[in-house]
């Protein structure tokens, strides 16, 4: 069981800095 959760939890950890990353080149994109 333990090793379910760790996997959704690094999942959901690697979706979270997907977003960030895109959130942050759209960011510079607007910026040039």
């Amino acid at each position: 069981m333990t090793h379910i959760v760790i996997l959704e939890e690094t999942a959901n950890l690697e979706n979270e800095l997907s977003g960030l990353l895109n959130f942050l080149y759209f960011f510079i994109l607007l910026q040039l």
